[in-house]
């Protein structure tokens, strides 16, 4: 196992076209930025059962990279998202666990055609899941317990599948899908959020189906 404490950057960083790396069972603490950053077109790497706790930024980062995969991942009590996506693309997240982060669970931000399966949002501040001018995306059998603000939050995000989800006992809304149009929203679960269990606001085309 390696460990990255307190460094003056990332914990760890795959940068400049990095490819097909493999990150399993590492630790990341408390560094001034992410604890795990992919970036630069880095794609096809793997990370695996690592764990991201107290950065000061996200706990794990894909900025403007394609094709990664991040499955059985922890990310707790970092400055920032426990994952978040920029400019991502094509990437994979699974099985992943975001605990008590302090601007939300997954954040993606201008990211396209990215999946989201069967992760976990705890306890964060801020969204569970969030999608800011992100399209094509997919989400599936995601779970949102007890966060700051919504469960799922869909802004300005168009033509993504929302499947099988489940949010509860969040602090505001269950599933806020806002001036997003063309989502498919499908076998989902809202209950005792303190809010709407299904706010959709300003949008075209929606369709929710069993």
């Amino acid at each position: 196992r390696n460990i990255a404490v307190e460094n003056g950057l990332n914990g760890f960083s795959l940068a400049d076209e990095s490819a097909m790396n493999y990150l399993h069972g590492n630790l990341a603490a408390a560094n001034e930025l992410y604890g795990f950053s992919i970036s630069d077109e880095s794609q096809d790497n793997l990370l695996h059962k690592n764990h991201s706790t107290g950065n000061v930024l996200s706990g794990f980062t894909v900025l403007d990279a394609s094709r990664n995969l991040l499955s059985r991942n922890e990310a707790t009590e970092n400055g920032g998202a426990g994952f978040s996506r920029v400019s991502a693309t094509n990437n994979n997240l699974q099985r992943n666990t975001a605990s008590g982060n302090k601007s939300g669970g997954y954040v993606l931000t201008e990211s396209v055609e990215n999946e989201l399966s069967f992760n976990m949002a705890t306890n964060n501040e801020g969204d569970g899941f969030a999608l800011d001018t992100s399209d094509g995306n997919k989400l599936k059998g995601n779970t949102a317990i007890g966060n700051d603000d919504d469960g799922f939050d869909f802004l300005s995000s168009d033509d993504n599948t929302i499947v099988g989800n489940t949010a509860r006992e969040n602090s505001s809304d269950g599933f806020s899908v806002t001036s997003s149009d063309n989502n498919l929203v499908k076998r989902n679960q809202s209950f005792d959020n303190a809010d709407w269990g299904f706010l959709v606001d300003a949008v075209l085309g929606n369709l929710f189906d069993d």
